[in-house]
């Protein structure tokens, strides 16, 4: 069944309450192939140290010292994603569950780089099939067209993000996927080598949040109780209380910054990861801040901001 797919792709803890496995997957042409007996990639998240935190700091940031406010962040801008909810569900959730943040701050975090992630790059470079082979040997198949009814969040996405600025707002929904900018130059996809992981009804502690930020970085998640997400990136500690800090979309649509008490913690219950090999790309930015400190952005190829506040991910 579809759902016992799924369960393919959700997140699995081992008895080491440290040690989290990554499912692996590849592409071959638009074709999704898993195979559970290739096995999985097992990692001690309590080893990680990318962007150097401990859990006894005061205060920890996955952000570069450059990002100061919400103007420094090229993703701010979004567009009017309310017009696709009756045409295309997978771009309407890219938007509303916050994916799009969520690939945004991971540019930030893993590359130093100012990323508008474009989502129809997300849409038509998304599988069309998926093979999975489980444990005993028995195939499933799932046609996944048309790919705009399909959940954005439910499958890994192995083609990384591209800038809207390259990809451009107009290819037509469920097209090809694009292998150069509209341009005609060399399209550049960043995060394609990143491995991803969701907790679906696991709920994080305060404990396992401030362990799988200094891990693994940006985490989009959902408080229990809340009907959004937000996207996680660190914590400081203010009089003694501690404080967690993420990216959270006010009712004129922006993004705010948000820094909210551990006194009560509130457990995050959805929460989406990615993991990978941190590098620094700011001479690929595709928005490169100019002389006055601002970001250069096409702000042709970004549409009108939706005035509107803001289910799941997937890469």
């Amino acid at each position: 069944s579809f759902n016992k797919l799924i369960l393919v792709f959700a997140f699995v803890l081992i008895s080491n309450a440290e040690d989290i496995e990554f499912f692996k997957a590849k592409l071959e042409g638009t074709t999704l192939i898993a195979d559970e007996r290739d096995g999985y990639i097992t990692v001690d998240m309590d080893t990680l140290h990318p962007w150097g935190g401990q859990k006894s700091d005061p205060s920890f940031t996955v952000l570069p010292q450059r990002i100061k406010t919400t103007s420094d962040l090229a993703f701010d801008v979004r567009p009017n994603f309310q017009t696709y909810q009756d045409v295309c569900i997978f771009r309407y959730f890219y938007y509303l569950n916050s994916i799009y943040d969520f690939w945004g701050t991971i540019s930030l975090a893993y590359y130093n780089i100012s990323l508008i992630p474009s989502d129809l790059h997300f849409l038509n470079c998304h599988p069309r099939q998926v093979n999975i082979t489980y444990e005993s040997g028995e195939q499933y198949d799932l046609s996944l067209e048309p790919v705009c009814d399909q959940d954005v969040s439910s499958f890994p996405v192995l083609r990384g993000a591209v800038d809207t600025s390259c990809y451009g707002t107009t290819e037509t929904p469920g097209a090809a996927c694009k292998t150069t900018c509209t341009d005609g130059s060399q399209l550049t996809a960043f995060g394609k080598d990143l491995l991803y992981q969701s907790f679906i009804g696991f709920f994080f502690n305060e404990d396992y949040l401030k362990r799988a930020l200094i891990a693994f970085g940006p985490i989009l998640g959902r408080r229990e109780g809340n009907d959004y997400y937000e996207v996680f990136y660190g914590w400081e500690t203010t009089n003694s209380r501690v404080s967690y800090l993420s990216f959270v979309r006010g009712n004129n649509g922006h993004i705010s910054f948000k820094s909210e008490s551990s006194t009560p913690f509130k457990n995050i219950q959805d929460a989406y990861i990615v993991y990978g090999t941190r590098q620094d790309l700011s001479e690929q930015d595709p928005n490169p801040k100019d002389a006055s400190g601002s970001i250069v952005v096409l702000l042709s190829v970004v549409a009108t901001v939706l005035i509107l506040p803001v289910f799941a991910l997937f890469c």
